[in-house]
């Protein structure tokens, strides 16, 4: 789990994992079985703000999507837009280019492949990520 803010991190020659941060679904206090107090993530309503795609319903056939995200993209989300590209499959969130703006060096990106329902199941084949950083 990261670091406090204001707390010191023991490694400072490389990308430690005390400065990384999780950012959604957000980490909750928990506790195991044996007392011993942790984090667990927590789970954030399946129309969530920072869905990537969905995949048809009831369907077994494997899908190859693509999703790119640039800097300068300017799709607001709520707009006739950005409903479009939802009827399409796409998240709400993808075309204003906020999440790519916003990103700085330590930042993490992490795919989640989750069933909408108890007793749904999703099936990920692969993810493949190229990102591309410029200065």
């Amino acid at each position: 789990m990261p670091l406090e803010t204001g707390e010191r991190c023991p490694d400072i020659k490389k990308l430690p994992l005390c400065k990384l941060r999780v950012v959604e679904p957000k980490p909750e206090n928990s506790e195991s079985r044996n007392g011993v107090p942790g984090y667990r993530y927590g789970h954030s309503p399946w129309k969530g703000p920072r869905e990537i795609l969905r995949n048809k319903v009831a369907s077994s056939e494997f899908t190859e999507r693509e999703v790119t995200w640039t800097c300068w993209d300017v799709v607001a989300p709520g707009s006739k837009e950005a409903q479009q590209a939802m009827k399409g499959g796409k998240g709400q969130m993808d075309g204003d280019g906020q999440f790519v703006r916003s990103l700085k060096l330590g930042d993490v990106i992490t795919v989640w492949g989750r069933a909408m329902h108890r007793g749904w199941v999703n099936v990920v084949d692969t993810v493949e990520m190229d990102v591309y950083w410029a200065l």
